[in-house]
């Protein structure tokens, strides 16, 4: 039989606990997918409940800043390109730390033949202008696809993207310029679409969507509640929202390490199904 599993980053280099926040995902992970997770990490001190296997490694270098609620923190995303070569499983979910899953819609995945997929939309579940300005990589350039969430097998085509976007971080200022997009700093997703595309013959059918969108909370929401019955409640200055049993992607990472938050997500955790 395949190995099955999840694979999550995790590098710790200023104020955010993302150790702590893949901790909470790779138990939600457990929960809702019956999957073990597998973490990397640079962090060698943190005592994980909820994942089988860490994977120690240098950070690599902070490829600029973010602003979080205010705060400017290092952001860490340079060697997604060697997920390819860490994960320990046949069929791998590789998903962002703040990436929280609520619902066993993922585990179909798993059940498949599929090489490789990932979401191609996105959706502001707040009601934001997220979807609109990340649309495509420039005004006149490929659709963009994202990197919180892949499906992926040991297979020529998901070495190929991997690689190649190993080499894109590498290149990033020539790739800037190639596709219009020179005011950003480097970007999973970025480096994806172009590596994706590039192996598929730039055609935006050539290859598969993991279904529906990639459900978001942005950088201006916050969590209000998350109970234990998988209602999660989130809010911005605009309005108020309330959604049951849904994977979301919460950018605001401050939030998931308030004590409030981290409780609830255990008692879900913990919870007996």
């Amino acid at each position: 039989m395949p190995s099955k599993g999840v694979l999550i980053f995790a590098w710790e280099g200023g104020t955010i606990e993302y150790a702590r926040i893949a901790d909470v995902s790779a138990g939600l992970v457990k929960k809702f997918l019956n999957l073990p997770t597998t973490v990397i990490t640079n962090n060698d001190k943190y005592k994980f409940k909820h994942v089988e296997q860490v994977i120690v490694k240098d950070m690599p270098e902070s490829s600029g800043f973010r602003d979080i609620n205010g705060t400017r923190i290092p952001w860490v995303n340079g060697n997604r390109g060697s997920a390819y070569e860490l994960t320990p499983y046949d069929q791998t979910l590789l998903i962002d730390a703040d990436y929280y899953i609520f619902n066993n819609d993922l585990a179909q995945l798993f059940d498949t033949e599929l090489e490789f997929a990932c979401y191609d939309e996105v959706c502001d579940v707040l009601g934001g202008t997220l979807a609109q300005g990340h649309r495509r990589l420039g005004p006149n350039s490929i659709k963009m696809q994202w990197a919180t969430v892949i499906y992926f097998t040991k297979n020529e085509l998901a070495e190929g993207i991997f690689d190649f976007m190993g080499k894109i971080k590498d290149n990033w200022d020539f790739y800037k310029m190639l596709y219009g997009f020179n005011n950003y700093q480097y970007r999973n997703d970025f480096a994806l679409s172009i590596a994706l595309q590039s192996l598929t013959g730039f055609g935006e059918h050539n290859f598969t969507r993991i279904p529906g969108k990639l459900m978001t909370v942005d950088m201006d929401g916050h969590i209000y509640e998350i109970d234990a019955t998988g209602k999660i409640a989130v809010s911005n200055n605009q309005g108020f929202k309330i959604l049951k049993s849904t994977n979301l992607h919460f950018f605001n990472k401050r939030d998931l390490v308030t004590d409030r938050i981290l409780s609830s997500c255990e008692r879900i955790i913990s919870e007996k199904s």
